[in-house]
């Protein structure tokens, strides 16, 4: 049996630089939303259950927001945007809009009156906002590299992490909760995604897939990706979180939190911009030879 590769994988430009903002900052708003409602409850501060809203809250919205607009200016006629809530039962693009929009409408409640229903709802909200924009990359079943039952988990750990360096870029670092607590949750986060990424990346055999993913496995993007957005700030806060109270190390842990924040803000964007630009092939399709007659492969 021979295969012969007849029409090569397509680059898709259906989604282009503003589906990778929007992808960007709407998981980073989110991700930032979840994280700092995490970072208080893992540090035995129970903001989540006192009268007050969740920290950054606003700045989430914003972020979130920002994003949206970004593919809204893409859009031919965006005044019919409400049109796209038609199709909430088969349309994952139409369940993200619902979430977006009941994550920005509860975490705004919740400003006005206080409620520990309506933050609980929020969070919610946040979570599936995130999955849902995996489950948009997922469903497109002809680009190879998108197919993958990891990329809702692989969107959810990058929105995570990404949304913890955001949290770590505006926040004093004295006015952190507990500041070892939150370089160990930070650690766990970066070691979660750094662990996806690799088994997304290595853990296939199929042909299709690898050709498709070729590019993300150079030593370019691995740098990026994984050295500068992973590898370097998770030993950055292991650093910190292993210093003592009489080590040079906690003398410059404000420089240390902010180069921390800053190359996990560049792990996100570079993670969702390398898997829409660089990763975005539809399949091949191959013809196998066998006893002279055709087959067709998908």
């Amino acid at each position: 049996m021979k295969d012969r590769m007849v029409i090569p994988p397509e680059r898709q430009e259906t989604w282009t630089w503003p589906a990778v903002a929007m992808f960007t900052l709407v998981g980073m708003g989110a991700g930032l939303y979840l994280s700092s409602a995490l970072l208080n409850l893992v540090s035995g501060d129970l903001r989540l259950f006192a009268a007050g809203p969740i920290s950054y809250g606003s700045v989430a919205c914003l972020t979130v927001i920002l994003g949206f607009l970004f593919v809204m200016g893409e859009a031919g006629r965006p005044l019919r945007g409400h049109y796209a809530l038609s199709n909430i039962k088969r349309s994952w693009m139409s369940r993200e809009i619902l979430f977006l929009l009941i994550f920005i409408l509860t975490v705004f409640i919740d400003y006005i009156v206080p409620s520990v229903v309506i933050r609980v709802l929020s969070l919610g909200a946040a979570f599936i906002l995130i999955l849902c924009q995996g489950f948009i990359i997922y469903g497109s079943r002809g680009i190879t590299a998108w197919n993958k039952s990891f990329i809702p988990l692989f969107f959810l750990s990058s929105g995570l992490s990404s949304g913890y360096g955001l949290l770590f870029l505006i926040t004093d670092v004295h006015g952190l909760v507990r500041w070892r607590v939150s370089a160990l949750t930070g650690s766990i986060l970066l070691a979660l995604t750094l662990v996806i990424s690799l088994i997304y990346l290595y853990a296939s055999r199929d042909d299709a897939f690898r050709i498709a993913t070729k590019s993300l496995r150079n030593p370019f993007f691995l740098l990026i990706n994984m050295g500068i957005g992973g590898v370097l700030p998770l030993v950055l806060l292991l650093l910190l979180l292993n210093s003592t109270e009489k080590s040079n190390i906690r003398s410059i842990k404000e420089i240390i939190v902010l180069i921390a924040g800053i190359t996990m803000v560049i792990g996100g964007i570079s993670q969702k911009a390398s898997m829409i630009m660089a990763a975005g092939f539809t399949r091949g399709i191959f013809l196998s030879f066998e006893e002279g007659r055709l087959k067709k492969e998908g």
